[in-house]
Protein backbone atom coordinates (compact mmCIF):
# COMPACT_ATOMS: atom_id res chain seq x y z
CA UNK A 1 0.00 0.00 0.00
CA UNK A 2 1.48 3.45 -0.88
CA UNK A 3 0.13 7.18 0.11
CA UNK A 4 -1.47 8.95 -2.42
CA UNK A 5 -0.62 12.18 -4.21
CA UNK A 6 -1.65 14.67 -2.08
CA UNK A 7 -0.44 13.02 0.96
CA UNK A 8 3.36 12.46 -0.67
CA UNK A 9 2.88 15.73 -1.78
CA UNK A 10 2.40 17.50 1.94
CA UNK A 11 4.88 14.46 3.48
CA UNK A 12 7.29 16.18 1.27
CA UNK A 13 6.80 19.60 2.32
CA UNK A 14 6.85 18.32 5.72
CA UNK A 15 9.75 16.66 5.66
CA UNK A 16 11.67 19.88 4.06
CA UNK A 17 10.15 22.04 6.56
CA UNK A 18 11.79 19.34 9.18
CA UNK A 19 15.12 19.54 7.84
CA UNK A 20 15.29 22.85 6.94
CA UNK A 21 14.38 23.90 10.68
CA UNK A 22 16.31 21.28 12.73
CA UNK A 23 16.10 21.15 16.53
CA UNK A 24 18.14 18.96 19.20
CA UNK A 25 16.88 17.13 21.59
CA UNK A 26 14.63 17.79 23.89
CA UNK A 27 14.04 21.22 22.08
CA UNK A 28 12.19 20.01 19.37
CA UNK A 29 8.95 22.49 19.51
CA UNK A 30 9.05 23.24 15.90
CA UNK A 31 8.78 19.76 15.16
CA UNK A 32 6.14 18.96 17.29
CA UNK A 33 4.10 21.62 16.54
CA UNK A 34 4.09 20.70 13.18
CA UNK A 35 3.48 16.56 13.16
CA UNK A 36 0.52 17.47 15.42
CA UNK A 37 -0.84 20.18 13.00
CA UNK A 38 -0.73 16.75 10.48
CA UNK A 39 -2.56 14.51 12.67
CA UNK A 40 -5.30 17.00 13.28
CA UNK A 41 -6.86 16.20 9.86
CA UNK A 42 -6.82 12.15 10.99
CA UNK A 43 -9.12 10.62 13.43
CA UNK A 44 -6.64 10.04 16.21
CA UNK A 45 -6.63 10.30 19.68
CA UNK A 46 -3.81 12.79 20.55
CA UNK A 47 -2.49 12.64 23.95
CA UNK A 48 -0.71 15.77 25.84
CA UNK A 49 3.33 15.49 25.45
CA UNK A 50 4.66 13.25 28.27
CA UNK A 51 8.11 14.79 27.99
CA UNK A 52 7.81 17.92 26.60
CA UNK A 53 8.35 17.51 22.80
CA UNK A 54 7.02 14.24 22.12
CA UNK A 55 3.81 13.19 20.69
CA UNK A 56 1.96 9.90 20.99
CA UNK A 57 -1.72 8.82 19.19
CA UNK A 58 -3.80 6.29 19.12
CA UNK A 59 -5.99 4.79 16.15
CA UNK A 60 -8.56 2.52 17.31
CA UNK A 61 -9.61 0.27 14.69
CA UNK A 62 -13.43 -1.31 14.02
CA UNK A 63 -13.35 -3.94 16.43
CA UNK A 64 -11.16 -5.03 19.31
CA UNK A 65 -7.91 -7.19 18.92
CA UNK A 66 -4.06 -7.01 19.11
CA UNK A 67 -2.53 -3.80 19.60
CA UNK A 68 0.55 -2.60 18.33
CA UNK A 69 2.88 0.72 18.53
CA UNK A 70 5.11 2.08 15.76
CA UNK A 71 7.75 4.70 16.77
CA UNK A 72 9.70 7.69 14.57
CA UNK A 73 12.36 9.82 16.30
CA UNK A 74 12.44 13.25 15.49
CA UNK A 75 15.67 15.30 16.93
CA UNK A 76 18.66 16.21 14.82
CA UNK A 77 22.74 16.74 15.52
CA UNK A 78 24.83 19.68 16.42
CA UNK A 79 26.52 18.46 12.69
CA UNK A 80 26.77 21.88 10.35
CA UNK A 81 25.29 20.75 7.37
CA UNK A 82 27.71 20.52 4.49
CA UNK A 83 24.89 19.47 1.47
CA UNK A 84 23.91 21.15 -1.46
CA UNK A 85 19.92 20.38 -0.46
CA UNK A 86 17.60 23.56 -1.46
CA UNK A 87 15.99 22.56 1.92
CA UNK A 88 19.42 22.68 4.17
CA UNK A 89 19.47 23.42 7.74
CA UNK A 90 18.86 27.23 8.41
CA UNK A 91 20.23 26.43 11.89
CA UNK A 92 23.88 27.10 12.51
CA UNK A 93 25.66 23.95 13.47
CA UNK A 94 22.41 21.69 13.90
CA UNK A 95 21.71 19.33 11.07
CA UNK A 96 19.46 15.89 10.34
CA UNK A 97 22.34 13.94 9.95
CA UNK A 98 20.45 11.06 11.28
CA UNK A 99 17.44 11.03 8.95
CA UNK A 100 15.05 11.73 11.84
CA UNK A 101 13.08 14.34 9.24
CA UNK A 102 12.71 11.19 7.02
CA UNK A 103 11.24 8.89 9.47
CA UNK A 104 9.05 11.58 11.30
CA UNK A 105 7.16 11.96 7.19
CA UNK A 106 7.10 7.81 6.65
CA UNK A 107 5.27 7.35 10.21
CA UNK A 108 2.83 10.67 9.45
CA UNK A 109 2.71 8.81 6.16
CA UNK A 110 1.38 5.51 7.62
CA UNK A 111 -0.83 6.83 9.87
CA UNK A 112 -3.15 8.83 7.13
CA UNK A 113 -2.46 5.75 5.38
CA UNK A 114 -3.90 3.11 8.47
CA UNK A 115 -6.58 5.89 9.34
CA UNK A 116 -8.47 4.53 5.94
CA UNK A 117 -7.75 0.91 6.86
CA UNK A 118 -10.70 -1.16 8.08
CA UNK A 119 -9.13 -3.20 11.20
CA UNK A 120 -9.28 -5.30 14.71
CA UNK A 121 -7.14 -3.70 17.65
CA UNK A 122 -5.61 -0.10 17.77
CA UNK A 123 -2.59 1.09 16.86
CA UNK A 124 -0.12 3.62 19.01
CA UNK A 125 2.30 6.25 17.07
CA UNK A 126 5.19 7.67 18.24
CA UNK A 127 7.49 10.03 17.66
CA UNK A 128 9.94 10.26 20.37
CA UNK A 129 12.20 13.31 21.07
CA UNK A 130 16.08 12.83 22.07
CA UNK A 131 17.20 10.22 20.74
CA UNK A 132 20.74 11.28 20.33
CA UNK A 133 22.49 11.40 23.50
CA UNK A 134 19.99 11.54 25.44
CA UNK A 135 17.76 8.32 24.99
CA UNK A 136 14.84 9.70 26.24
CA UNK A 137 12.85 6.21 25.07
CA UNK A 138 13.67 5.75 28.15
CA UNK A 139 11.79 8.14 30.34
CA UNK A 140 8.98 7.89 27.29
CA UNK A 141 8.71 3.81 28.38
CA UNK A 142 9.21 4.88 31.76
CA UNK A 143 6.21 7.05 31.89
CA UNK A 144 3.80 4.39 30.52
CA UNK A 145 3.47 6.24 27.21
CA UNK A 146 2.54 3.50 25.37
CA UNK A 147 0.22 1.63 27.83
CA UNK A 148 -3.71 1.38 28.06
CA UNK A 149 -3.56 -0.39 25.79
CA UNK A 150 -0.19 -1.88 26.42
CA UNK A 151 1.34 -3.21 22.60
CA UNK A 152 1.49 -6.68 21.86
CA UNK A 153 4.55 -5.69 19.21
CA UNK A 154 6.37 -2.65 18.90
CA UNK A 155 8.16 -1.49 15.56
CA UNK A 156 10.54 0.91 14.53
CA UNK A 157 13.06 1.47 11.12
CA UNK A 158 16.06 3.20 10.88
CA UNK A 159 17.39 4.34 7.53
CA UNK A 160 20.74 2.64 5.85
CA UNK A 161 23.25 3.96 3.69
CA UNK A 162 24.91 0.55 3.92
CA UNK A 163 22.07 -0.52 2.23
CA UNK A 164 20.78 -0.75 -1.41
CA UNK A 165 18.07 1.63 -2.23
CA UNK A 166 14.95 0.24 -0.90
CA UNK A 167 16.10 -3.29 0.51
CA UNK A 168 14.80 -3.90 4.37
CA UNK A 169 17.75 -5.79 6.78
CA UNK A 170 16.75 -7.06 9.55
CA UNK A 171 17.72 -10.15 12.11
CA UNK A 172 16.68 -11.81 15.59
CA UNK A 173 18.45 -11.33 18.94
CA UNK A 174 20.79 -8.33 18.78
CA UNK A 175 20.55 -6.26 15.26
CA UNK A 176 22.22 -2.72 16.92
CA UNK A 177 25.18 -2.72 19.80
CA UNK A 178 24.90 -1.06 23.53
CA UNK A 179 26.18 2.13 23.76
CA UNK A 180 28.23 3.05 27.41
CA UNK A 181 29.41 6.48 27.39
CA UNK A 182 32.30 6.52 30.29
CA UNK A 183 34.95 9.38 31.73
CA UNK A 184 37.69 9.06 33.51
CA UNK A 185 39.06 11.65 35.57
CA UNK A 186 43.08 11.11 36.54
CA UNK A 187 43.83 12.97 39.50
CA UNK A 188 47.61 13.54 40.08
CA UNK A 189 50.01 16.53 41.52
CA UNK A 190 51.26 18.92 39.26
CA UNK A 191 54.38 20.68 39.47
CA UNK A 192 57.08 22.55 36.68
CA UNK A 193 58.32 20.97 33.58
CA UNK A 194 61.86 21.20 34.77
CA UNK A 195 61.04 19.17 37.69
CA UNK A 196 59.06 16.18 36.69
CA UNK A 197 60.15 14.18 39.51
CA UNK A 198 58.17 16.19 41.91
CA UNK A 199 55.44 15.78 40.70
CA UNK A 200 52.44 12.88 39.39
CA UNK A 201 51.91 13.64 36.34
CA UNK A 202 48.18 12.96 35.51
CA UNK A 203 48.97 13.00 31.63
CA UNK A 204 51.20 10.04 31.74
CA UNK A 205 48.46 8.16 33.85
CA UNK A 206 45.86 9.23 31.30
CA UNK A 207 48.13 8.24 28.52
CA UNK A 208 48.64 4.44 29.86
CA UNK A 209 45.39 4.10 30.77
CA UNK A 210 44.29 5.05 27.21
CA UNK A 211 46.66 2.26 25.99
CA UNK A 212 45.16 0.00 28.48
CA UNK A 213 42.25 0.70 27.12
CA UNK A 214 42.78 -0.35 23.52
CA UNK A 215 44.40 -3.58 24.35
CA UNK A 216 41.81 -4.23 26.60
CA UNK A 217 38.89 -4.14 23.79
CA UNK A 218 41.52 -6.04 21.06
CA UNK A 219 40.57 -9.33 20.09
CA UNK A 220 37.01 -9.12 21.77
CA UNK A 221 34.28 -10.28 19.12
CA UNK A 222 31.36 -8.48 19.29
CA UNK A 223 32.75 -5.39 21.14
CA UNK A 224 34.34 -2.01 20.57
CA UNK A 225 35.73 0.52 22.60
CA UNK A 226 37.04 4.18 21.61
CA UNK A 227 38.42 7.36 23.27
CA UNK A 228 37.41 10.42 21.70
CA UNK A 229 38.32 12.96 24.24
CA UNK A 230 41.46 13.07 26.38
CA UNK A 231 42.28 16.55 27.75
CA UNK A 232 44.85 17.81 30.40
CA UNK A 233 46.56 21.67 30.58
CA UNK A 234 46.99 24.46 28.81
CA UNK A 235 50.88 25.42 29.60
CA UNK A 236 53.83 23.26 27.61
CA UNK A 237 55.73 23.86 30.52
CA UNK A 238 53.45 22.94 33.51
CA UNK A 239 52.42 19.25 34.65
CA UNK A 240 48.94 19.72 35.02
CA UNK A 241 46.43 18.38 38.37
CA UNK A 242 44.63 16.60 36.69
CA UNK A 243 43.32 14.79 33.18
CA UNK A 244 40.09 13.96 31.70
CA UNK A 245 39.71 10.90 29.40
CA UNK A 246 35.81 9.77 27.64
CA UNK A 247 34.42 7.74 25.29
CA UNK A 248 32.42 4.84 24.28
CA UNK A 249 32.25 1.16 25.14
CA UNK A 250 30.48 -0.95 22.24
CA UNK A 251 29.20 -4.82 22.81
CA UNK A 252 26.27 -6.93 21.62
CA UNK A 253 25.42 -7.81 25.10
CA UNK A 254 25.24 -6.59 28.67
CA UNK A 255 27.45 -9.36 30.32
CA UNK A 256 30.05 -8.35 27.84
CA UNK A 257 29.68 -4.80 28.87
CA UNK A 258 29.58 -5.90 32.31
CA UNK A 259 32.93 -7.61 31.94
CA UNK A 260 34.77 -5.20 30.34
CA UNK A 261 33.65 -2.76 32.90
CA UNK A 262 35.18 -4.27 35.40
CA UNK A 263 38.58 -5.00 33.23
CA UNK A 264 38.44 -0.81 32.47
CA UNK A 265 38.47 0.02 36.54
CA UNK A 266 41.14 -2.84 37.91
CA UNK A 267 42.85 -0.85 35.15
CA UNK A 268 42.34 2.37 36.43
CA UNK A 269 43.36 0.89 39.72
CA UNK A 270 46.73 -0.75 38.87
CA UNK A 271 47.98 2.63 37.30
CA UNK A 272 46.85 4.18 40.47
CA UNK A 273 48.94 1.99 41.84
CA UNK A 274 52.22 2.80 40.86
CA UNK A 275 51.93 5.99 39.69
CA UNK A 276 50.47 7.64 42.92
CA UNK A 277 47.60 9.21 40.94
CA UNK A 278 43.57 8.66 41.67
CA UNK A 279 40.88 7.54 38.79
CA UNK A 280 37.44 7.88 39.28
CA UNK A 281 35.24 5.85 36.34
CA UNK A 282 32.05 6.84 35.82
CA UNK A 283 29.11 5.86 33.21
CA UNK A 284 27.76 9.21 31.37
CA UNK A 285 25.16 7.68 29.40
CA UNK A 286 23.99 3.90 28.77
CA UNK A 287 22.32 2.43 25.62
CA UNK A 288 21.02 -1.30 26.45
CA UNK A 289 21.40 -3.37 22.68
CA UNK A 290 18.97 -3.55 20.60
CA UNK A 291 17.55 -7.25 20.85
CA UNK A 292 14.75 -8.26 18.50
CA UNK A 293 11.91 -11.00 18.79
CA UNK A 294 12.74 -13.52 16.49
CA UNK A 295 8.70 -13.71 15.86
CA UNK A 296 8.61 -9.92 15.31
CA UNK A 297 11.62 -9.94 12.97
CA UNK A 298 9.92 -12.78 10.98
CA UNK A 299 6.82 -10.90 10.60
CA UNK A 300 8.88 -7.44 9.13
CA UNK A 301 10.68 -10.01 6.75
CA UNK A 302 7.00 -10.99 5.56
CA UNK A 303 6.08 -7.61 4.87
CA UNK A 304 9.03 -6.63 3.46
CA UNK A 305 8.51 -9.33 0.96
CA UNK A 306 4.63 -8.67 0.75
CA UNK A 307 5.72 -4.25 -0.23
CA UNK A 308 5.94 -3.13 -3.49
CA UNK A 309 9.31 -1.76 -4.64
CA UNK A 310 10.90 -3.39 -1.06
CA UNK A 311 13.58 -5.70 -0.85
CA UNK A 312 14.71 -7.76 1.87
CA UNK A 313 18.30 -8.64 3.16
CA UNK A 314 18.50 -10.65 6.30
CA UNK A 315 21.23 -9.49 8.58
CA UNK A 316 24.31 -11.72 9.77
CA UNK A 317 25.69 -9.39 12.49
CA UNK A 318 24.45 -6.47 14.58
CA UNK A 319 25.54 -3.01 13.55
CA UNK A 320 28.28 -1.22 16.18
CA UNK A 321 26.00 1.85 16.44
CA UNK A 322 23.37 2.01 19.16
CA UNK A 323 19.82 3.19 19.21
CA UNK A 324 17.36 3.94 22.27
CA UNK A 325 14.65 1.91 20.75
CA UNK A 326 16.25 -0.72 22.98
CA UNK A 327 14.51 0.42 25.59
CA UNK A 328 10.79 0.04 24.23
CA UNK A 329 12.48 -3.28 23.65
CA UNK A 330 13.25 -4.08 26.71
CA UNK A 331 9.59 -3.58 27.42
CA UNK A 332 7.93 -5.22 24.83
CA UNK A 333 7.72 -7.70 22.38
CA UNK A 334 8.93 -5.94 18.88
CA UNK A 335 11.90 -5.59 16.43
CA UNK A 336 14.01 -2.93 14.56
CA UNK A 337 15.12 -2.66 11.25
CA UNK A 338 16.91 -1.00 8.69
CA UNK A 339 15.79 0.77 5.32
CA UNK A 340 18.60 1.05 2.72
CA UNK A 341 19.09 4.48 1.29
CA UNK A 342 22.12 3.83 -0.91
CA UNK A 343 24.57 6.42 -1.37
CA UNK A 344 27.28 5.14 0.85
CA UNK A 345 27.39 8.37 3.05
CA UNK A 346 27.73 7.38 6.32
CA UNK A 347 24.92 8.66 9.14
CA UNK A 348 25.77 11.65 11.21
CA UNK A 349 27.90 13.54 8.27
CA UNK A 350 27.41 16.40 7.19
CA UNK A 351 27.01 15.73 3.75
CA UNK A 352 24.51 12.94 4.51
CA UNK A 353 21.59 12.97 1.33
CA UNK A 354 18.51 10.86 2.28
CA UNK A 355 16.55 10.93 -0.75
CA UNK A 356 12.82 12.13 -0.49
CA UNK A 357 11.83 8.91 -2.43
CA UNK A 358 12.46 6.68 0.03
CA UNK A 359 9.57 8.32 2.10
CA UNK A 360 6.75 6.61 0.05
CA UNK A 361 8.34 3.10 0.24
CA UNK A 362 8.34 3.52 4.07
CA UNK A 363 5.54 4.40 3.98
CA UNK A 364 4.34 1.68 2.75
CA UNK A 365 6.41 -1.02 4.52
CA UNK A 366 5.51 0.56 7.63
CA UNK A 367 1.65 0.33 6.92
CA UNK A 368 2.14 -3.79 5.46
CA UNK A 369 3.65 -4.20 8.51
CA UNK A 370 1.37 -2.38 10.98
CA UNK A 371 -1.18 -4.89 9.23
CA UNK A 372 0.16 -7.96 9.53
CA UNK A 373 0.71 -7.17 12.82
CA UNK A 374 -2.79 -6.57 13.86
CA UNK A 375 -3.41 -9.49 12.52
CA UNK A 376 -0.98 -11.72 13.67
CA UNK A 377 0.67 -12.49 10.63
Amino acid sequence: MHADSVVTERLLELRHALHHHPELGGREEETMRRIRDFLADLPLEVSPPFLGTDTVALLRGGRPGRNIALRADIDALPVTEETDLPCASEIPGVMHACGHDVHSAILLGAAAMLARCDFSGTIRFVWQPGEEKYAMGKALVAADALENPAPDDVFALHVSPDLPFGVVGCKSAAIMASSIHFEIDVTGQGGHGSTPEKSRSPILAAAEIVLGLEKLAAGRSGSALSVGILQSGAMENVIPDAARIAGTLRTVTEESSRNILAGMRMLCAGCDAHRETHSALRVTAEYPPVVNDPVAADLVRKSALATPGIGYREMTHPKMTAEDFAFYLRRYRGAMFHLGIGGGVPLHSAKLLVPDAIIPLGIGMMTTLALNALRGD
